[in-house]
Order: structure tokens, then C-alpha cells, then sequence
């Protein structure tokens, strides 16, 4: 009897107390940009047995870049927060450990732009500690924008010409929730060499926009204030360059705590060309006889007209050359002329017919658009007249 009874107390003994602790915490998925939030600690006891008289003991930590201690409050809880390298942790305890859910520990944060994340474990009372319920918890505390400004840039018309003056229109919508403060577009000029020239810039509903600066092809623009919803837009004109390319606009977004998405847009400009073509020469000549005209194609600009090719016709071609042209079938090609140039003329070199009238005709064609195409055909008739021999000799005598 005597051996049992000591028995059981040895079994007593070896099984002990055990206590099953619960560490929950309850904070927002996401605030705005530099705000604060309100984060719940939450511990429970689920027994089966308590100790009145043991502590219970919670560890807390906040990390995140630039993290500052939080103030707290909880009935009964005592709290010590140090500072570390992005890290703020603490020690937070109360007196007696009993079956049900100990009263919250708030904690009060600072938020910054970059998520939060807060974790805690609690211990107490035993180290039997059987579950199920976790001892430890952590949660992410997201951050959003207080407002998001949108910009999305056209131009018209699109795509252009050389020399064209190009509107283009910045559409600005802020998306909120909260107005966004202090707000400027830097606007860039640019995008394409050489530059657009900078006519104007205006703005409706509030926009201050400044001086352009030429040597950075840069001008701002600023509000004090955008209410959520479409805002006011602003419009900048230029005028392109003389050849063609590739352009656009560069947008620089700055406001407090506002983030900003821009849609930037991209200008085709095409080359432009005013080619013009004139045949010039003889208008008489004798039956059979063999003369010369010049074909002279020129560049009104204002861009440089490329892949040029001329079609001569309408007579009997036995010789076409020109400097810098290429001739080959009654076709004259070169690879570009400059604005506000004649190009070498093209000399013709025909057989005229017996009798009537002979017509040459020339048509000039390019890769790059024509400004005024119906310039680009010119023709010239030459009358063929049989002169009788005696107007010969006495045209022969007076030399």
C-alpha cells in the first residue's frame, strides 16, 4: 500500500501543470503614406490550469525602416521598448495568468512610406505549454498612397509633318482618395534632335506655369491643391524641326505623399518636301535634227527630300546625264536633295521627228510627302519647222 500510494505521487509529480496559451494580433491590411495606426495584442489562456500568481509575459517587435517606439495602453500591462537598426522591440507583462482573454494591449504606430510588420510571442505561468492555440502571431501593415495623380500625354495632330505646330495635352486625373498638395508637372520639351521650338504653355482651373528654359527644353507648371476626380489639363505647343523623327514629351510628377503614373505618348513626325520641276530649252528646231533640254528639279523644303526619281518622256531620248543623277531608261534617280536647293539639271539629249511638234515631259518623284504635288510635272513642246535652203544661206552669209 505503502508502494503504491508513493507511486502515484511519482505519476503525479511527472505529469505537473500545463497551461495552453493563445498570442493573437489585429491591425489594418493598409494606411495611407506617413499616418498612424492602431494595433491589438491580444493573449488568452485556455488552462486547464492558472497561476494566480505567475507572470505573463508577451515579447513585441515592430520592423521597418525608420521604425520609433509606439505608446501603448492595457489595463494591467507594463511596458519596455528599446530602439534598434530598423527594428523597435519590447517587453510587455502582467501580474496573473487565469482562463480566459487578457484585456488588449494597444499599441499606437507611426507608419512611414515602407509596410510595418509587428510580431509577438507570449510565455508564462509554465513551460508546458500543450496547444493547439499558437504562442506567437505577426502581421504587415501595408501603406497606399494618400492620392495618385495619373497624366497621360497626346499630341495632335499625330503624326506630323516637318514644321507642323503640335498641340500637345496633358490630361490629369487624381485617383484619391485624399486631395494631393503641392503639385508640379515638369514638362520636357524634348525627346528628338534638334529640339521643337517652344511656342507656349497654358494651363485652366488654378495651373501657374513658368518660364521655359531653353537649354534644358524644360517649363513647370503647379497647383497648390487637386481634389480627387479629373483635374484641369494643361496644353504645350511647338513647332517641329525641319526633318523628320521620332519625339515626345517627358513629364515629371511631384506632390506630397502622392504617387504619380504617367502615360507618355510618342510623336511620328514625317519629313516634308515642296520638289518642283521645270523643262527648259528650245521650242523650234529643224526636221531630224538632234537637240538639248535641261530638266531642273528643285527643294522648296522645309525638309530634305530623299530617294528622288525623275521620269523623262514623250520623244525620241538618245541621251540622258546629270551630275550626281543616275540615269538609266529614261529615269533619272539621286538619293536626296536639300531644302532650298536646285539640284544640277538633267540634260536631255532627243532626236527630233521629221515634222509636227516633239513634247518632252519630266515628272519628279520622292520618299519623303510632297507639299504642293501638282509642281511636280513639267513638259515643253518644241515645233519642228522644215527652214528652206535659201533662208539656210543667207542665215550662213551674214556669219
Amino acid at each position: 500500500m505503502t508502494k503504491l500510494a508513493f507511486l502515484l505521487l511519482l505519476a503525479v509529480s511527472a505529469l505537473g501543470q500545463s497551461n495552453d496559451l493563445g498570442m493573437e494580433i489585429l491591425a489594418p491590411s493598409s494606411v495611407p503614406w506617413h499616418s498612424g495606426a492602431q494595433v491589438i495584442v491580444r493573449a488568452s489562456s485556455y488552462g486547464p490550469d492558472q497561476f494566480p500568481s505567475a507572470t505573463l509575459t508577451m515579447n513585441v517587435g515592430l520592423h521597418g525602416p525608420n521604425v520609433t517606439p509606439p505608446t501603448w495602453s492595457g489595463s494591467g500591462w507594463t511596458c519596455r521598448f528599446g530602439q534598434g537598426m530598423n527594428l523597435v522591440s519590447g517587453i510587455c507583462s502582467r501580474q496573473g495568468i487565469t482562463t480566459g482573454t487578457f484585456p488588449d494591449l494597444v499599441l499606437n504606430v507611426a507608419v512611414r512610406r515602407e509596410p510595418l510588420r509587428v510580431g509577438a510571442n507570449v510565455s508564462g505561468g509554465t513551460a508546458n505549454d500543450p496547444g493547439p492555440n499558437p504562442n506567437e502571431a505577426e502581421v504587415t501593415i501595408g501603406t497606399v498612397p494618400p492620392s495618385t495623380l495619373e497624366v497621360v500625354a497626346s499630341a495632335s495632330p499625330n503624326p506630323a509633318h516637318a514644321r507642323d505646330v503640335v498641340t500637345y495635352t496633358y490630361s490629369i486625373t487624381n485617383h484619391g482618395p485624399q486631395p494631393s498638395n503641392n503639385v508640379r508637372l515638369q514638362i520636357s520639351n524634348c525627346c528628338g534632335e534638334p529640339a521643337p521650338t517652344f511656342l507656349g504653355i497654358s494651363g485652366e482651373g488654378g495651373w501657374t506655369c513658368g518660364d521655359y528654359t531653353p537649354a534644358l527644353y524644360q517649363v513647370a507648371c503647379t497647383i497648390p491643391t487637386l481634389p480627387a476626380g479629373p483635374a484641369p489639363s494643361i496644353t504645350m505647343t511647338v513647332q517641329m524641326p525641319f526633318e523628320g523623327g521620332t519625339y515626345g514629351t517627358g513629364i515629371g510628377v511631384f506632390a506630397d505623399l502622392t504617387e504619380s503614373e504617367v502615360t507618355p505618348v510618342f510623336l511620328q513626325v514625317l519629313s516634308k518636301a515642296d520638289l518642283s520641276i521645270e523643262v527648259t530649252g528650245a521650242t523650234t528646231a529643224a526636221p531630224n535634227s538632234v537637240v538639248e533640254h535641261s530638266v531642273n528639279v528643285s527643294n522648296g523644303g522645309p525638309s530634305t527630300a530623299s530617294s528622288l526619281s525623275v521620269s523623262i518622256g514623250g520623244a525620241s531620248i538618245v541621251g540622258l546625264e546629270g551630275d550626281g543623277w543616275s540615269c538609266a531608261d529614261e529615269i533619272c534617280t539621286r538619293a536626296s536633295l536639300a531644302p532650298e536647293t536646285t539640284a544640277p539639271p538633267i540634260v536631255v539629249t532627243s532626236q527630233t521627228p521629221g515634222s509636227g511638234t516633239m513634247l518632252i515631259s519630266a515628272t519628279v518623284t520622292s520618299g519623303t510627302d510632297d507639299l504642293q504635288p501638282m509642281n511636280d510635272t513639267a513638259s515643253i513642246a518644241v515645233d519642228v519647222a522644215f527652214e528652206p535652203p535659201a533662208r539656210r544661206r543667207r542665215r550662213a552669209s551674214r556669219h
